[in-house]
């Protein structure tokens, strides 16, 4: 806004094929001494830009790096993730090989009534057998009848 206002004070003021001489009067140019501010100023202005840049700048690329570091982890928890559930579906079908093979319900009825029917805690134990035939063996002993002492020869 100032420069429009030097430029237009600068073309109100000159004449066709008239120069304006080194020795105009100060009030009609701008000082030495404002356009030096206006330079320091629009330096300071772009030396902050520059700075302002710079720090988004920096900003961005540690974001960016944590973002990566961020989406290394998760794809190592969803590598390892993927493990586990194939780990655990590996069991599963393992469980179900094994459930597949296991009685069912009502082939167990089936053989539970038959146990039920057979009784085979009334079986006879081999223990058992042995015992009972030593016992009949010493009875059938002591039944041995003794010979005639009527009788002699």
């Amino acid at each position: 806004m100032v420069d429009e206002q030097l430029f237009e004070r600068a073309s109100q003021n000159h004449v066709v094929g008239h120069t304006p001489h080194l020795g105009a009067p100060p009030a009609k140019l701008p000082s030495l001494a404002s356009i030096t501010t206006r330079m320091k100023l629009a330096e300071e202005r772009y030396s902050n830009l520059a700075k302002r840049n710079q720090i988004t700048e920096e900003s961005l690329l540690s974001f960016e790096h944590d973002i990566k570091a961020e989406l290394r982890t998760l794809t190592r928890q969803t590598v390892d993730l993927r493990k586990r559930m194939n780990e655990i579906n590996q069991k599963v079908d393992s469980i179900l090989g094994e459930l597949n093979s296991v009685v069912r319900k009502h082939e167990f009825a089936v053989i539970d009534r038959y146990i039920d029917m057979w009784q085979p805690m009334q079986f006879l134990t081999r223990d058992e057998a042995k015992r009972i035939i030593a016992d009949i063996r010493m009875t059938d002993t002591k039944k041995v009848v003794p010979p005639d002492k009527s009788t002699t020869y």
